[in-house]
């Protein structure tokens, strides 16, 4: 799993080089920030699925859990880690704090 990752995240370098070394051109259509911002931001938003993923293997493998219930509070979980970052992303897209739900 760890080479597989590792050979992903290569792709993910080769296929991101040519924008992250292309200098301070930018056309009006992109993202605002720094070029390496995005890719990052969702490698980051990968962490709390794994985390989910990780938790749900190692107490179906040790107990006697109800799925549904384990996935309620992998939720919970997902949906406590996520919106503290929501006010990270509010301001790398220029989103006023305000129109927050």
């Amino acid at each position: 799993q760890i080479g597989g990752a590792a050979v992903v995240l290569a792709g993910i370098g080769v296929v991101l080089a040519p924008q992250a070394t292309a200098g301070s051109r930018r056309e009006a259509t992109e993202a605002p920030g720094p070029p390496w911002l995005w890719p990052l931001v969702i490698i980051v938003s990968c962490v709390p699925m794994c985390l989910g993923s990780v938790y749900k293997e190692k107490a179906l493998g040790e107990h006697d859990v109800d799925v549904v219930y384990l996935n309620g509070w992998v939720a919970v979980f997902q949906t406590a880690m996520s919106l503290p970052l929501a006010i990270p992303t509010a301001f790398a897209t220029n989103l006023p704090i305000a129109d927050l739900p």
